[in-house]
């Protein structure tokens, strides 16, 4: 994806990417003001060899894993459904006495490839 956003950069013309700071201030001596495609490109195979040397392989991932995408659901040989408590002791005794916990995943607008 790196190299995509790269080669359409460089179709529109432009060989250097100005650099700036927008949320966080940083000594203007840090970073360098510009940097040419050439030099992302390099950036761009050094990570490429680096991720390739490490142990985590590519898998399909969520991105997005915020309290309101996991859902936990209880099943319960009762009708009723468990209350808070019971989900804390389910969380301490995952199987229970008569009951099945399941962790649902919504909302997988950001989801893609990714390092595990």
């Amino acid at each position: 994806m790196m190299r995509e956003w790269l080669a359409l950069f460089e179709e529109q013309g432009s060989s250097h990417v100005k650099m700036r700071t927008t949320s966080f201030q940083l000594p203007p001596n840090t970073f360098p003001s510009v940097v040419s495609t050439s030099e992302l490109a390099r950036e761009i195979d050094m990570i490429e060899e680096f991720l390739a040397t490490g142990p985590s392989p590519v898998v399909f991932c969520h991105n997005d894993l915020t309290s309101g995408n996991l859902l936990l659901s209880t099943k319960s040989s009762t009708a009723v459904t468990p209350t808070i408590a019971e989900k804390i002791l389910l969380d301490e005794n995952p199987k229970g006495k008569d009951k099945e916990v399941s962790l649902n995943l919504v909302d997988f607008e950001f989801s893609t490839y990714n390092y595990r």
